[in-house]
């Protein structure tokens, strides 16, 4: 009775140890895909109408749905209307805009800002 449990003790670790994979020097090695590399930014699209503009700020407030949202301007957005460029500057109270903006930390940074009308 012992061989026999000694027997499949030894069968059963033999067994693990063959199934278990090795890990090789190539695979512990760093590989050049491990470092990681800068994050582009997330860009997210919204529409809705302009409520307030703040030109000292380089802000505007744009009225979506039921929320209220503040887009901070940098020198890198473009303004488009009407299939032409536009600047800060044409964001007027009620006109509707749509925009593809990015996120830095909690604030909405816009990218792109087209006033429909």
């Amino acid at each position: 009775m012992r061989k026999a449990l000694l027997l499949i003790s030894l069968t059963s670790i033999v067994s693990a140890m063959a199934v278990a994979p090795v890990p090789t020097a190539a695979q512990s090695a760093k590989t050049p895909d491990a470092v990681q590399k800068p994050s582009m930014p997330k860009l997210l699209k919204q529409t809705g109408t302009i409520i307030s503009v703040d030109a000292a700020a380089k802000t505007f407030i744009c009225k979506w749905q039921t929320n209220n949202w503040t887009y901070k301007v940098s020198d890198k957005t473009v303004f488009r209307t009407k299939g032409k460029p536009a600047d800060f500057a044409d964001l007027k109270l009620d006109s509707r805009v749509s925009m593809t903006f990015h996120m830095e930390e909690k604030q909405r940074v816009a990218d792109i800002v087209t006033i429909e009308q």
